[in-house]
C-alpha cells in the first residue's frame, strides 16, 4: 500500500468481530491469505453485494466465479489491475456485487446447506 502510494486510498485495519459495519462502507473486498480454509468473510462480502478479489486457493472456486462473481489472483499485479478495474468502473463494480450475492444466496443459503447436509446423511451424494 504504502509502495504504490496507496494510503490515501487504502485503510488497513486491526482484526474485527464484527466485519458487517466495514463491509457495508466498502465498495471492493480483497483477501489474499492462502491459509484461511472456507473464509466466510467472502461470503459476508458478497451477501452485501461488495465484489471480492481472493487469493487462488484450494476451493477458492466454489465462493468465486472468476469475472463473474469476483476475481482469483495469483499476483499483486493481478490485485491491482482488478482492484482498479473495480473502483474506475461503477456499474461493473455493482453488477459483480449482484452477481456474488445471488450465487451466495443460491449456494450458501441455510437451507441449501441444510439440503447438503440431509442428502449425505442419507447417503445420496456421489463422488
Amino acid at each position: 500500500v504504502v509502495k504504490k502510494s496507496l494510503t490515501q486510498n487504502v485503510t488497513i485495519i486491526e482484526p474485527q468481530k464484527d466485519v458487517s459495519l466495514f463491509l457495508r462502507r466498502s465498495r471492493i473486498f480483497i483477501i489474499l491469505s492462502k491459509n484461511e480454509g472456507l473464509p466466510n468473510v467472502v461470503l459476508e462480502a458478497a451477501m452485501a453485494q461488495v465484489p471480492s478479489i481472493v487469493s487462488n486457493f484450494d476451493g477458492v472456486n466454489e465462493l468465486i466465479e472468476h469475472h463473474k462473481t469476483g476475481f482469483i489472483v495469483d499476483s499483486s499485479t493481478d490485485v491491482m489491475r482488478y482492484a482498479l478495474m473495480l473502483m474506475n468502473n461503477d456499474k461493473l463494480r455493482r453488477d459483480i456485487g449482484r452477481q456474488a450475492q445471488q450465487q451466495a444466496i443460491k449456494k450458501f443459503s441455510y437451507r441449501n446447506q441444510q439440503e447438503f447436509i440431509n442428502e449425505l446423511c442419507a447417503g445420496d451424494i456421489q463422488s
